[in-house]
C-alpha cells in the first residue's frame, strides 16, 4: 500500500510539474557604453565632471544613474536574479588605478552598511571618488539584489602609471573561476581579452571576452580586426590540443558584424570569417568534423531580427555570441538550442515605437542605457547530444540584405505636443529624448528658433530627407512630423526616424 502510493504521489509530482527540470543558466554580454567611474579623470571629455564653461557634465549622480540603469537591464534576466554569466565590455580601465586587482569581495564587505545611492549621493567623498567602475558595478548589483558574483577583469598594462587601453572587459559569474587557469592576451589597438576558467556543477567552461578595434565599415581598420583574430584564433588552436573536449564561448563586441564579408569587399581578409573561421552553418559545426569551426549564433534569428546597435536607420550586429561543436557533442556543457536572444525591453533600454537603443546621454542628471543591446544565450550541463529543431544555415540572399530599422507610427495621444509645452520649460529633463508632434515652418537648413534656441530638424537618412523635403515644398516651409527631442553636442534636434514620421509631405 504504501509503494504504491509512493508511486501515486511521484506521479502527481510529476505531472503537477514539481519535478526539478534540468538547470539552465543564462550568459549575457552587455556592452556598456563606457562606464566610467566618479573621480572626474577621463581621456574622453564627455565623462569628465564638468563641462568647459564649469557645468556639470558627468557628475556622481550620472555615475549612479548609470549604473543603475545597467543593472535595471540585468534585472530582465532570471526573473530579477541577473544571468549567471556576464561577459562585460566597456568598463573603464581606472587612470588613477590605486584599486588595480584589489579584493572586490572586501570592497563589498566595506561599504555593506551604507548604499551606492549615498556613496554617490550625500556621503560622496574623495575615497569613493577613487573607486573604480567596476567596484561601482558591483555595488550596484548588490544593492538592487544581484549578488554572488565572482569577477575577472581584464586590466591593460600600465604605461607611466596609467593603463595602455580606456576601457577593459571582464567577467562577473555567479559560478567560481579558477583564477589560476584564466588570463588575458594582449591585442593590437584594443583591449586584452580575456579568457575567465568557470566550474559549472564541475564543469569547465571557458568565456573568452572580446572588444576588437573599432571602425567595423572601415578597410584600414580590418587590417587591426584581422591581428586581434589571429591571437584568438592562436589561443584557440593551442586550448584544442591541451584540452580537445573543453567547452568555451566567444563573447563581446567584435566591432564586426556577423556577415561582415559582405560589407567589406575591398577588404584582403576577413577578421571573424576568414581568420577566426566563424560561419552559419550550424549542422556543420555541431558535427564537430572540423574543432576548429566556429558557429555566430546570430543565425539562430530571423535575418531581419538580426541587430543590436542601430545606425543610420539599419541594425547592427556587433555584439556576438559564438561558439565551437564542443557546445554539441552530449558532455560537458551544453548550447540551450533557439536559446539566443536580443535584450531588447521596449520602453526601458529600447524606445517604444522601435527596438532602437536608448544610449547614454549625461544632460541632467544623465538617461539612458548604451549605445548597445545586450545579447544572451543559455547552457545546461549536457545529458545527451542536441537533437536540433530549424538548425541556422546561411543564405546569400538574405544575409546580404541590410536591416532596416522598423519604426511604428506613434499616435498623437502617445507623445508630447510641442505647442503645449513653453519654449522655456523645452528643457526639461522630463522632455528629453522623449517623443514630439510638432508643426514648425523650417528653413533651408531645416532650422527653427523655439524661444531663444535655434533647433535643427535632423534626419540620418536620404529618403527622409526627401520627405522633408517635399513637405516643406509643399507647405511653404510647414513640416507636421513626429520628432524625438535630443541633444547633439551643443545643438538642440528633433529627430525625425521615419519617412512615415512625416505627416503632410503627399
Amino acid at each position: 500500500m504504501k509503494s504504491k502510493l509512493f508511486k501515486l504521489l511521484t506521479l502527481a509530482l510529476f505531472f503537477s510539474g514539481s519535478v526539478v527540470a534540468q538547470q539552465k543558466y543564462t550568459l549575457v554580454t552587455y556592452n556598456v557604453e563606457n562606464l566610467f567611474d566618479a573621480d572626474g579623470k577621463a581621456i574622453y571629455e564627455d565623462y569628465n565632471l564638468t563641462d568647459k564653461d564649469g557645468n556639470s557634465l558627468y557628475s556622481p549622480r550620472d555615475v549612479f544613474n548609470k549604473t543603475t540603469n545597467v543593472v535595471r537591464v540585468l534585472k530582465q534576466y532570471n526573473g530579477g536574479a541577473g544571468p549567471d554569466i556576464i561577459a562585460f565590455t566597456e568598463l573603464e580601465s581606472d587612470f588613477t588605478p590605486s584599486h588595480r586587482n584589489a579584493d572586490p569581495q572586501a570592497f563589498l564587505n566595506k561599504y555593506a552598511g551604507t548604499t551606492l545611492d549615498a556613496m554617490l549621493g550625500k556621503d560622496f567623498s574623495d575615497e569613493i571618488a577613487d573607486l573604480p567602475s567596476e567596484f561601482l558595478m558591483l555595488k550596484a548589483m548588490s544593492d538592487m539584489g544581484l549578488t554572488g558574483y565572482n569577477t575577472y577583469f581584464g586590466y591593460s598594462d600600465l604605461v607611466n602609471g596609467e593603463p595602455e587601453t580606456v576601457q577593459k572587459n571582464a567577467v562577473f559569474t555567479k559560478f567560481p573561476i579558477d583564477v589560476k587557469k584564466s588570463k588575458l592576451h594582449k591585442i593590437k589597438e584594443a583591449r586584452p581579452i580575456v579568457e575567465a576558467w568557470l566550474s559549472i556543477e564541475g564543469q569547465p567552461f571557458v568565456v573568452f571576452v572580446n572588444h576588437w578595434k573599432s571602425g567595423a565599415s572601415r578597410v584600414d581598420m580590418e587590417a587591426i580586426r584581422v591581428q586581434n583574430a589571429e591571437v584568438l584564433r592562436e589561443r584557440l588552436d593551442a586550448l584544442h590540443k591541451e584540452a580537445p573536449s573543453v567547452d568555451y564561448v566567444l563573447a563581446g563586441d567584435f566591432n564586426t558584424e556577423y556577415n561582415q564579408h559582405y560589407y567589406l569587399k575591398k577588404a584582403p581578409k576577413i577578421a571573424i570569417r576568414e581568420v577566426l573561421g566563424v560561419g552559419g552553418n550550424e549542422k556543420e559545426v555541431a558535427s564537430n568534423k572540423k574543432p576548429e569551426a566556429l558557429y555566430n549564433l546570430w543565425y539562430e534569428l530571423a535575418w531581419d531580427k538580426r541587430g543590436s546597435e542601430a545606425y543610420r536607420g539599419n541594425l547592427g550586429t556587433l555584439m556576438n555570441l559564438i561558439i565551437s561543436g564542443n557546445m554539441y557533442d552530449g558532455k560537458g556543457i551544453q548550447y540551450v538550442d533557439n536559446s539566443f536572444k536580443v535584450g531588447s525591453f521596449p520602453g526601458l533600454n529600447t524606445f517604444a515605437f522601435a527596438p532602437v537603443p536608448k544610449r547614454w546621454n549625461s544632460y541632467g542628471d544623465g538617461s539612458g542605457f548604451s549605445d548597445h543591446l545586450p545579447v544572451s544565450m543559455e547552457i545546461q550541463v549536457a545529458k545527451k547530444p542536441i537533437d536540433l529543431k530549424n538548425p541556422g544555415v546561411e543564405n546569400d540572399e538574405n544575409d546580404s540584405k541590410e536591416v532596416n530599422v522598423v519604426f511604428q507610427v506613434p499616435s498623437q495621444d502617445d507623445v508630447f505636443h510641442l505647442s503645449e509645452v513653453k519654449a522655456e520649460d523645452l528643457k526639461e529633463v522630463k522632455y528629453f529624448n522623449e517623443y514630439f508632434y510638432c508643426e514648425l515652418t523650417l528653413n533651408d537648413k531645416d532650422e527653427v528658433m523655439i524661444g531663444d534656441t535655434k533647433y535643427k530638424v535632423y534626419s540620418e537618412t536620404k529618403d527622409i530627407r526627401e520627405v522633408v523635403k517635399q513637405a516643406k515644398e509643399k507647405n511653404n516651409g510647414l513640416v507636421k512630423f513626429f520628432g524625438r527631442h535630443t541633444l547633439y553636442k551643443t545643438t538642440w534636434e528633433f529627430i525625425i526616424e521615419s519617412p512615415d514620421y512625416v505627416l503632410n509631405a503627399k
